[in-house]
């Protein structure tokens, strides 16, 4: 990465001290704390807790904790894509880029499981999802609203008659909200 010219590319420096996953972990510390609200701690960037999920070193709260694995592992994704397309193909990659890249997966699998919600049976077939093999079960708006939308931070659903289930997914993360991209 720039600015890592002489150092040993060790998994410690890739997903720790780099610049560019220096950047992408402070970025996304930042997003969690505005996830998680006033009050509430963010994780340590330390190996513990960013690489190996050690939760006596840092828990997140039980009701947003599968946000938070998504999001570690999304940055983790992000962080090693960047180092493989150096490595392969000497592509420079910033922080900025990977985080992008976070976002865009996140959001990705926000809009599969509001898919789950919205579709508990094949488009009017009377199928329900669970009789086809391979598609995963369809996803309660209650449990859809517990895993993806905790405090609105960064999507919602508002009460819309005409929407599947009478609600429509709002997606509020950007570059911008709630922190903008590193630069």
């Amino acid at each position: 990465m720039p600015g890592c010219e002489g150092i040993p590319e060790t998994l410690s420096h890739l997903f720790l001290t780099c610049p560019l996953s220096q950047g992408v972990w402070r970025w996304l510390l930042a997003v969690w704390l505005q996830v998680a609200g006033p009050g509430q701690s963010g994780p340590p960037l330390a190996a513990t807790v960013l690489l190996c999920d050690d939760q006596r070193a840092w828990r997140p709260p039980p009701d947003i904790a599968y946000l938070w694995t998504h999001l570690r592992l999304a940055a983790l994704a992000a962080i090693w894509a960047a180092a493989a397309r150096r490595s392969l193909r000497g592509d420079r990659t910033t922080a900025a880029q990977a985080a992008a890249a976070v976002l865009a997966d996140t959001r990705r699998a926000v809009m599969a499981d509001w898919s789950r919600v919205a579709a508990g049976d094949l488009e009017g077939v009377g199928v329900f999802t669970g009789w086809v093999r391979g598609r995963p079960e369809g996803l309660r708006v209650e449990a859809f609203r517990a895993r993806r939308c905790y405090r609105g931070a960064l999507c919602g659903l508002v009460p819309d008659v005409a929407a599947p289930k009478g609600w429509a997914l709002v997606w509020r993360w950007t570059a911008m909200h709630p922190v903008p991209l590193p630069t």
